[in-house]
């Protein structure tokens, strides 16, 4: 399941300074959430084959994108498997081929 935004509550409490802190604070936050990866979902230890293999990542939506955050096995290049081998509900899953047997941790956003 993604990560839930968390709002920055301001609290007013009649300081300039603490007034000030909280102001650059939200705007801060406001900043990190506008990025596509700041919310999203980390599969971890995801067996990926030399065929499509499916992974589940519970995101909820279809991704914008993913990092592998981790790879463990032979030197392999990596990648999305062509759209028709896509599960149909991309909103749950997605399928991936490797040139050879990896274990991996994947960041979906």
């Amino acid at each position: 399941m993604a990560a839930a935004k968390l709002p920055v509550r301001r609290v007013q409490d009649g300081t300039f300074t603490g007034d000030q802190m909280q102001r650059q604070a939200q705007m801060a936050s406001t900043v990190l959430r506008a990025l596509p990866f700041a919310q999203g979902v980390w599969v971890k230890s995801v067996a990926i084959g030399t065929t499509n293999t499916t992974v589940n990542h519970g995101l909820g939506r279809v991704p914008q994108g993913y990092i592998f955050t981790r790879l463990q096995g032979n030197a392999a290049s990596i990648c999305e498997s062509l759209a028709a081998n896509q599960p149909a509900d991309r909103t749950k899953q997605y399928a991936f081929i490797a040139s050879a047997a990896v274990t991996a941790d994947i960041w979906f956003f």
